[in-house]
């Protein structure tokens, strides 16, 4: 027979699965609580340097073409500024065939940047125009067949600041293989900023959509 001590030595399974329980919730909530920590330090950090990472700079070098991606003038600005400090020849802008309407009236992209590359004194027999593509890796198809058909070995990618990731990523894929040397160059924006753009709507737009394209992109292409 058992001693009166060693039945009371004796746990009910009841009581067991209670200690369990209360021991797996302890457990779970220093967890949670450590896990909800490292979640705000990385939206911190994502905060503090979240738009940095999508910009992405190279050193340029005198190359064959500067190939412009359409989305904004100050691409443009940027693409005829390279131009007139003669480090090439040649303008590419992409995007041409996207249309916009005025009024009664549609203009393709591809006009209007033609226009806006001869006031900044580009001369039209430096400018070829994309007509076909509709995003960043049509473009990066269609240039890589252009420059190829013309022996072009070099270009300068000119994009928005927060596009430059994107667009390295999508260019070096499409374009491995090549021979073709290229090289990325942020356009300057006084519209961004990367050191508080969570402050800023358009800004948020702009970072979270990159991130959202950047996941997408990888998914579908490579």
């Amino acid at each position: 027979m058992h001693s009166k001590n060693e039945k009371a030595s004796v746990l009910h399974p009841a009581h067991y699965l209670a200690s369990l329980l209360r021991c797996i919730h302890r457990r779970f909530f220093w967890l949670f609580c450590g896990g909800m920590l490292l979640a705000v330090l990385l939206f911190v950090l994502w905060l503090w340097r979240g738009a940095h990472y999508l910009i992405v700079e190279t050193e340029i070098a005198p190359s064959d073409v500067i190939i412009v991606l359409g989305g904004g003038t100050e691409r443009v600005r940027e693409g005829t500024n390279l131009y007139h400090r003669q480090y090439a020849p040649h303008l590419l802008f992409t995007g041409g065939g996207i249309q916009f309407r005025l009024a009664h009236v549609y203009l393709d992209w591809g006009r209007i940047l033609r226009y806006a590359a001869r006031i900044e004194g580009v001369p039209p027999k430096a400018m070829l125009v994309d007509m076909g593509s509709t995003s960043t890796y049509e473009d990066a198809v269609n240039t890589r067949r252009m420059l190829e058909a013309r022996g072009w070995t070099s270009a300068i990618v000119v994009s928005s600041i927060y596009h430059m990731r994107r667009a390295r990523m999508i260019f070096e894929k499409v374009y491995d293989g090549s021979g073709i040397r290229l090289h990325y160059r942020p356009a300057p924006s006084d519209r961004f900023h990367p050191d508080g753009w969570w402050k800023y709507e358009r800004d948020m737009i702009y970072v979270v959509e990159e991130y959202i394209k950047l996941v997408l992109y990888r998914v579908k292409y490579f």
